[in-house]
């Protein structure tokens, strides 16, 4: 299991030395990960470190689609826009409960015959999943 991604911003500049860093960190309970935290600095400001962190709970026992692709796909994807999917690749089933600080969010599942889930709601948004 992947418990840490760092990545590092360096300076060819003289002296060369590193700028910045991103690090991704992973807490599992059994098979899935139970708390997400990403942690960003700079070399430049010292003690300047900004964490947050995603708790994961109440996972079910159906497939989780994100865990399917490539570890390394998952991986590289951290460092988009959709790096709380890519940390889900990590898990083998689907959460139902995600925590920020004291906001939590309820997820429900409809899955389909191959025990993968087609729709996610949370609250008022629902997200469809489309298999090929």
């Amino acid at each position: 299991k992947i418990v840490k991604v760092k990545i590092i911003t360096y300076s060819e500049d003289n002296p060369p030395g590193e700028i910045n860093f991103l690090t991704f960190d992973f807490e599992y309970s059994g098979d899935n990960v139970s708390k997400f935290s990403t942690t960003s600095g700079s070399a430049l400001l010292p003690g300047s470190d900004i964490t947050s962190s995603i708790s994961y709970t109440n996972y079910d026992t159906r497939n989780n689609p994100f865990n399917v692709l490539p570890q390394a796909f998952n991986i590289v994807a951290l460092t988009t826009l959709y790096a709380s999917f890519s940390a889900n690749g990590m898990s083998a089933n689907n959460f139902g409960k995600a925590t920020i600080g004291s906001n939590s969010g309820i997820f429900t599942y409809v899955y389909n015959k191959d025990n993968f889930p087609i729709s996610a709601k949370a609250g008022i948004e629902t997200s469809i999943y489309e298999y090929q």
